[in-house]
């Protein structure tokens, strides 16, 4: 009996001490419960709240009391009831939980958003209630949220870029494109969520290797810098188009490279115009400096090469000699075998021309059957007569052409710089005048230049010492041509003309007096003598109702480059009171290219004052269309040498098609000098020319007779 008691009181104090570890186990758990930080809650099979801890609590806002009496679905927010509620009735179901997330709404009204897992507690194999732990994720979805707004924000702008665009990781992943990207992508990839930027913009499994096509990540990797490469893409079409990529560096808060942002645009149609136009610009320049016939330079590369060996003969102290051709008795030829064995003859002197002389000289065909010669890097004169005799030698051979062997020979003038002349037209006019000579002489022979042959030097002196008189004495006058607007007939505007009224001498050519001007500096004041007048002139005409009228004046190199030029043409612009829309000025091409950006700077201040500007005589200099379209032109103005013979010569046909289509891709306005015949205009006006100027519609008339020659054309 004693021992059964004592075993009895051994288990009731072992079940004391049980007890004891099991309460302050549990109040262990319920302390470490009451001090997460996370929402513990456990929910019975019928919603009722079993469990809650303090975080639950503080975050929701009740109390013990209150919860006691409550159940889950009372704290759930009305836009998650209907969902909680099946997802309850569900894990009850099933008997096991998972990851959860509602919107709970607190006593205060509070919407809180809750994410967490959920637990089911078994008893005898069946659900009794849930367990949950759960994380307040409010402030994270809002972040989110707005960062997705944000992202949503950068979609809609890029997606309004017209060019293709992505940002792309240092492993080649997109990590953001815009639409034009995502058009551009192949049907094979259009639906990849992991996406690569050579899947994207070529269309290949493998980053770029083409040092041809540099891959955009690598340089920038390399060089930390903005790049920019080119590379051929495939489009969606399966068309291959050229792309430039301009590729920036895409950074970290420390500076660490993350990735590039990559922009492409489609330059393929700007590179395919571009080459065409090269090609027409090539092609210009090449018809415009060269002979068609013999394909030899023409008299303006010839003047041009002339001028740079003179240049460089300065600084090496040696000589230059010209060879004047002039081929004996051609013109007998022509007339007896015909124009096409002429040119058979032609070609085969230029031929031999070519075999007798060094990779260094030149050969130019002047026109008609006269060549010259430029022999660069003489130390004397014996090297130009060893040629001449060499080319006698060489064109005495007979020519067999038709099956007639034809005897031919040739008369040279000879002239040396710097013995014979300082400027290039000098010495070229030197080298003609001993060719006379030679011709003089018996022909078949070659003449040095002598100072006795010019003897029109004097009365080239006489000459400026009269046009100097002309200039105080008001012996100039002007001359005004009509312009036409080819299609309607319009007279749109007038070319002032000067003309000198000699007291003794009568009318003089401008062709007499101007270079003379433009040589000893006259042409400045003679230049503003003739804009100013014109100027006078056109207020007065739109003073008696003839409005507009554009009058265009001629501008020379040495007056362009006055260094009060833009002065003298706003104080002239001021004193008549003429408004410089009304006024066109006419620049040579050959002056446009000396020192380009200072032609640039002072034709951007005339074009920003309203005055138009034209290039006169376009197509016999050598401007290049890379500079041509820097110039504020409205306006090319085709030569009249190019006229002259336009409707029976294939090659001014197509020097002047050239200058239309070159104005038409410049959007330029084009006027035709020298028209004098019907079938000229008819020609002009089906390629697209839009103005001309000539005899066929008026010559150049006093202002006296203008004025009446327009209200008759009904102006």
């Amino acid at each position: 009996m004693t021992a059964s008691r004592d075993e009895l009181n051994q288990e009731m104090t072992e079940r004391q001490a049980v007890e004891t570890l099991l309460r302050e186990s549990e109040a262990r758990l319920r302390d470490l419960f009451d001090n997460a930080s996370d929402l513990i809650q456990s929910v019975g099979i019928d919603g009722s709240l079993l469990f809650v801890n303090n975080a639950w609590l503080d975050t929701l806002g009740y109390s013990e009391n209150e919860v006691a009496t409550m159940t889950i679905f009372d704290v759930i927010a009305p836009e998650s009831l209907e969902h909680c509620q099946l997802a309850f009735r569900e894990i009850m179901t099933r008997g096991s939980g998972g990851r959860f997330e509602a919107t709970f709404q607190s006593k205060d009204g509070k919407k809180i958003l809750l994410e967490g897992m959920v637990s089911v507690h078994l008893e005898n194999g069946q659900p009794a209630a849930t367990r949950g732990i759960f994380r307040n994720i409010t402030e994270r979805k809002a972040v989110e949220t707005a960062l997705e707004k944000e992202r949503s924000f950068l979609q809609t702008v890029i997606d309004g870029v017209s060019d293709p665009l992505m940002v792309i990781g240092l492993d080649y992943q997109v990590l953001l494109m815009n639409k034009a990207s995502r058009d551009n992508l192949a049907s094979r990839y259009a639906e990849l969520s992991c996406l690569t930027c050579h899947q994207a913009s070529h269309h290949s499994e493998t980053p770029c290797s083409d040092n041809d096509h540099p891959c955009p990540l690598q340089e920038v990797r390399r060089s930390m810098q903005t790049v920019t490469v080119t590379h051929q893409h495939v489009t969606r079409s399966g068309e291959l188009r050229v792309y430039e990529l301009v590729a920036s560096p895409y950074l970290a808060e420390d500076g660490s490279l993350l990735g590039i942002v990559e922009s492409s645009r489609d330059i393929t149609d700007r590179l395919s115009m571009e080459k065409d136009i090269a090609e027409r610009d090539d092609q210009l320049e090449f018809l415009t400096h060269h002979d068609p016939l013999t394909n030899l330079p023409n008299r303006l590369r010839a003047n041009d090469r002339l001028r740079h060996a003179m240049d460089k003969s300065r600084r090496s102290a040696t000589q230059i000699a010209l060879l004047f051709l002039d081929l004996d008795r051609f013109k007998n030829f022509n007339d007896s075998l015909g124009h096409a064995s002429g040119d058979e003859i032609l070609c085969e002197v230029a031929e031999r021309l070519r075999k007798q002389v060094r990779e260094s000289d030149t050969i130019a065909r002047l026109g008609g059957d006269e060549f010259l010669v430029i022999l660069e890097e003489l130390k004397d004169a014996v090297g130009a007569a060893t040629l001449a005799q060499k080319i006698q030698g060489a064109l005495t051979e007979p020519i067999r052409i038709g099956g007639q062997d034809l005897p031919l020979t040739v008369s040279i003038g000879i002239s040396t710089y710097p013995g014979d002349a300082s400027n290039a037209e000098e010495l070229l006019k030197c080298a003609e005048v001993a060719m006379y000579r030679a011709k003089e002489q018996g022909r078949n022979s070659y003449q040095f230049y002598t100072p006795d042959m010019n003897a029109h030097s004097h009365e080239r002196l006489l000459l400026e010492a009269d046009l100097r008189k002309a200039l105080e004495q008001n012996q100039l006058v002007l001359h005004y041509q009509p312009q036409y607007e080819l299609a309607s007939g319009r007279v749109v505007g007038v070319e002032a003309l000067v003309r000198w009224q000699h007291p003794e001498k009568g009318l003089i050519s401008p062709n007499d007096f101007i270079p003379l001007a433009e040589e000893t500096g006259l042409i400045v004041p003679l230049g503003e003598w003739v804009l100013k007048t014109a100027c006078q002139q056109a207020v007065s005409w739109q003073s008696g109702g003839l409005i507009d009228l554009k009058i265009a004046v001629n501008v020379s190199a040495r007056q362009f480059r006055q260094s009060g030029f833009l002065d003298s043409v706003n104080r002239i612009l001021n004193e008549t009171g003429l408004p410089p829309r009304w006024l066109e000025l006419e620049i040579t091409e050959s002056t446009v290219m000396k020192n380009v950006s200072g032609t640039i700077k002072i034709m951007n201040q005339l074009h920003r004052q309203g005055i138009s500007l034209a290039i006169d005589d376009f197509g016999t200099g050598y401007s290049s269309l890379s500079y041509l379209k820097r110039f504020p032109l409205s306006k090319l103005k085709i030569d009249s040498s190019f006229i002259a013979d336009i409707t029976h010569s294939a090659n001014d046909l197509s020097i002047a098609k050239s200058i239309v289509a070159l104005a038409e891709t410049m959007q330029m306005d084009v006027l035709a000098e020298g028209v004098e015949r019907q079938e000229q205009q008819e020609l002009l006006q089906k390629m697209g020319c839009g103005y001309g100027q000539g005899f066929l519609f008026s010559r150049p008339l006093p202002a006296t007779e203008l004025e009446p020659f327009l209200c008759k054309a009904g102006k």
